[in-house]
């Protein structure tokens, strides 16, 4: 392999580790999946040799679709986090009624 590809497998090696101990933080996943793909955009501008910027440039594809669908998976989760908010408060007015005292 070359020497550009294996630097960007131990970087990202080192990132997917970080991003394994962020677990349940969407944001700072969000950064590192950044710095992945800066790393990738770096390595494309260090080789004039044009295999090797195609390469990259797939595997940065790879990163890119990566980021893509973890923020849609995190709108999704923001949305139904929302929607179980409502719907706790709209049960919640629901037995307050059903609890009003009678006169």
């Amino acid at each position: 392999m070359s020497p550009i590809i294996d630097d960007l497998r131990k970087k990202d090696d080192e990132i997917n580790a970080e991003i394994d101990k962020a677990e349940r933080d969407p944001d700072k996943i969000l950064i590192l999946l950044g710095k992945r793909y800066k790393n990738y955009k770096e390595a494309i501008r260090s080789t004039s040799e044009p295999i090797l910027k195609l390469t990259i440039s797939s595997m940065q594809g790879d990163v890119i679709n990566q980021m893509a669908l973890f923020q849609m998976r995190k709108d999704y989760d923001e949305q139904i986090a929302s929607i179980i908010t409502r719907l706790d408060d709209l049960e919640s007015k629901i037995q307050n009624q059903g609890q009003k005292p009678k006169e």
